[in-house]
């Protein structure tokens, strides 16, 4: 089968032996067609081959052995070569005119080393190599060039006289890897020291064992030894073992990642020998349990750090509510973060029975650091934000506070900061160098900005800046925007820029907030034609809604049916059931005592009820047409002397069970406020 030019073997005898016998079994693992071994000493001017079967080609090998040996000796390395993969100074070396016409279509090349000391260089050809072989083949080629080298090298140093169990076996013992030969029918030959110690069998316990019968490398590995022995199939595997390993106690580890056992790379191969099926099977081992526990490690640290992530995210996500109401105000937002943790914030802060404060804003910076930032603003401004102070000073003490934390350091935040009257629709603003918010007018179609002058905050210590007011109107519509909105980039380089949002907010402001904020977010989507997003994109929509108060009057309606429509609307947004029986008793001895009392039960007079749900709380008014009385004279029925008297105790009861309890100055009106509670497996929609 060997096909050799002569080379100079007269120092060691078994030289040519071991080099043919390597190039044979390289050709059976491989599936290639030809085999060539250039001995490092000598040069690419003589070489040895092996074939397959098929003659060797009458082409310029000398030339193409030359081209191999060259990227070789000036870096030593497994190479795949292909027509696609040759390089420049190759593109007219007969090897290339080779791959152009056919003849191959791969190369693997790969260095006969130990120990940093390279002998040689082999080289297998593909006339039709299915993709990746050269890939899924590596760790055999590998593999079986480690032993070869191991044994030259014991032929060097004398040690290597071949015996009844050939070259290879000579080699054994001097292998750092574990290596382990078994015969045909599984039964163990020759086991190593490295072997033995990897996987903590004492060799006499190894040799004469039955592969098939005692699995001591896993069961997992049975199928896998018994065809490679029946076909001469290689594999590689990371098999468990069942050693525990030793866990620093610094380790971070859950239950679910706990890993138990020793692991081992196998990698198997057909022993050398020309019969088929093989004749036995080359093992090799190495003990990487603890790449594996550094894997697991890193799986799990990555997995938490995930799972902290996606908890930030969530909890900044809370002050972005998708739908948010208090009186005539109505409130929607979207939070698009370009990586898992913004930069951007939002909030609403309740600053009393008819006011509201809102801030936008956009820290420099993204991700972690920049979400963290955002946070510090965010209480900066939460701290300052009150229903007496003014938006301006606000500002300029957020702007300290921050300068103060930030100071030599390159952190700012733009910031829109603003309060509004929810029920006389009056808002005041300032602006600390953020984009300017949009408001359309719905008496005329057209949208203004809301301008004001400041620098970011963080900047200078003692930056100003003003207050500004404009009185809405209903069905006005505000958008807040960062700009990652305006400064969305599309494939060409082009900002979407503030031209565009005003036509398209203009074009879709009759549609619902929701539906609107999916209209913005799915046209810069379209604009970027899936260039990576850059910069966080906050969005808050503010709408102007008529009064949503509910009034029925009883009669017609009955008292359960009223109380029965307030419930479910309760209920449908989660309200427990400890608030829902305080709505109930509260208003069940409102209306009793209008009817009673107001009415002195007069069924011919009617009652009034009305109510307003919001995002935290409901509202009631119950009234009657009677002359009313003065509160501050129902007696306390607490009092021992007023245990006895007839009256007080639903007015009590009512005061116990609500929030906020009011009377209007003729005394036949009552308001009464619930804040809401809610279940733990619903929220409030």
């Amino acid at each position: 089968m060997t096909q050799a030019q002569s080379i100079d073997t007269s120092g060691h005898p078994q030289w040519r032996v071991l080099i043919d016998e390597f190039l044979d079994q390289l050709l059976k693992v491989s599936g290639g067609d030809f085999a060539a071994f250039v001995d490092s000493s000598i040069g690419r001017e003589r070489y040895v081959f092996a074939s397959s079967g098929t003659p060797l080609p009458d082409i310029n090998w000398h030339d193409i052995i030359g081209t191999l040996w060259q990227r070789q000796k000036l870096k030593p390395e497994y190479v795949l070569l292909n027509r696609d993969l040759m390089d420049n100074a190759a593109a007219d070396s007969e090897l290339a005119r080779r791959f152009e016409s056919g003849l191959f279509n791969l190369v693997i090349c790969l260095p006969m080393d130990h120990e940093k000391n390279l002998l040689g260089i082999a080289c297998i050809f593909f006339s039709n190599a299915v993709p990746d072989a050269g890939t899924k083949l590596k760790p055999f080629i590998e593999s079986l060039a480690m032993v070869t080298s191991t044994a030259a090298l014991a032929m060097v140093d004398g040690a290597g006289a071949a015996g009844e169990n050939g070259v290879y076996l000579k080699a054994l013992r001097r292998l750092p890897e574990g290596l382990l030969l078994a015969d045909n029918n599984g039964i163990v030959a020759e086991v190593n020291d490295a072997f033995s110690a990897i996987t903590g069998v004492p060799i006499e316990s190894l040799i004469g064992q039955n592969l098939k019968e005692h699995p001591i490398l896993g069961t997992d590995c049975d199928y896998l030894v018994a065809k490679l022995l029946e076909s001469g199939q290689p594999f590689e595997v990371i098999a468990r073992l069942g050693i525990e390993p030793v866990l620093d106690e610094n380790t971070v580890s859950s239950a679910d990642d706990t890993v138990t056992g020793k692991f081992l790379r196998l990698r198997g191969t057909a022993y050398p020998d020309d019969s088929d099926p093989p004749g036995g099977m080359l093992l090799l081992a190495d003990d990487v349990t603890g790449d594996v526990l550094a894997k697991r490690e890193a799986n799990h640290r990555e997995r938490r750090h995930s799972q902290e992530i996606e908890l930030a995210s969530r909890l900044q996500q809370n002050f972005f509510p998708p739908g948010y109401q208090k009186k005539r105000i109505k409130i929607a937002t979207r939070l698009i973060a370009a990586q898992g943790l913004a930069g951007d914030f939002f909030d609403i802060f309740d600053l009393g029975p008819n006011t509201i404060g809102l801030v936008i804003g956009d820290v420099v910076g993204k991700g972690i650091p920049g979400s963290l930032m955002a946070m510090s603003v965010h209480g900066m401004i939460a701290n300052q934000a009150g229903a007496l102070t003014p938006p301006m000073k606000v500002l300029e003490r957020a702007n300290e506070s921050l300068y103060l934390q930030v100071k030599g350091e390159y952190w700012y935040a733009t910031c829109f900061y603003a309060k509004i009257h929810v029920t006389q629709l009056r808002m005041t603003f300032s602006r600390a160098g953020h984009e300017l918010p949009l408001w359309w007018h719905k008496e005329t179609g057209e949208i203004t900005y809301l301008e004001g002058e400041g620098l970011p905050l963080g900047i200078f210590p003692d930056s100003r800046y003003v207050t500004l007011q404009v009185q809405l109107n209903e069905g006005d519509r505000l958008l807040f925007y960062t700009d990652g909105l305006t400064d969305a980039t599309n494939r060409a380089g082009e900002r979407y820029g503030h031209e565009r949002l005003v036509d398209l907010f203009k074009k879709n402001c009759d549609l619902s907030s929701k539906n609107l904020i999916r209209v913005l977010e799915n046209e810069i989507i379209k604009f970027q034609d899936g260039r990576e997003q850059l910069d966080d994109i906050a969005i808050a929509l503010i709408s102007v809604v008529p009064d949503s108060w509910t009034t029925l009057t009883l009669p017609p309606y009955t008292f359960m049916e009223v109380l029965e429509m307030i419930l479910e609307e309760l209920r449908l947004r989660g309200v427990d059931n400890d608030s829902l029986f305080k709505v109930r008793l509260s208003l069940d001895e409102c209306v009793t005592n209008a009817t009673r009392h107001g009415h002195q039960g007069d069924g011919r007079r009617s009652i009034t009820v009305s109510y307003l749900v919001e995002s935290e709380n409901i509202t009631m008014k119950v009234r009657d047409q009677g002359p009313g009385f003065d509160f501050g004279l129902i007696p306390d029925p607490t009092l021992e002397e007023n245990l006895m008297h007839p009256g007080g105790r639903g007015v009590f009861l009512t005061l116990r069970m609500m929030d906020e309890v009011s009377f209007n100055d003729v005394g036949n009106e009552v308001t009464m406020v619930k804040y809401l509670h809610m279940t733990d497996d619903l929220e409030p929609g």
